[in-house]
């Protein structure tokens, strides 16, 4: 998607360009001004993120016992992630 964005006296081509996979999810937001391209969202660093953060929190509050419980709750891909990084952090 490419638009101008006014900016007092100046005028700016922006262009975003949105990443996705085959199954239609999207990946990553792009912006593109003046030549140079800025990742304005990613999933991959967001989904990571969160995993530490719930892996915190889980820490926090739950023994080890619970924290893997609720993870094997999880569906498969979500699960795997979350065990990674369970047990780089333990």
């Amino acid at each position: 998607m490419i638009f101008e964005e006014s900016t007092g006296k100046y005028t700016v081509e922006v262009a975003l360009k949105y990443v996705y996979n085959a199954e239609k999810m999207l990946l990553r937001i792009e912006e593109e001004v003046h030549g140079q391209v800025n990742v304005l969202w990613d999933r991959n660093n967001t989904e990571s993120e969160l995993i530490n953060e719930i892996i915190s929190l889980l820490k926090q509050s739950y023994s080890t016992n619970e924290v893997n419980k609720f993870i094997t709750s999880l569906p498969n891909e979500l699960a795997k992630k979350l065990m990674l990084n369970y047990k780089l952090t333990a």
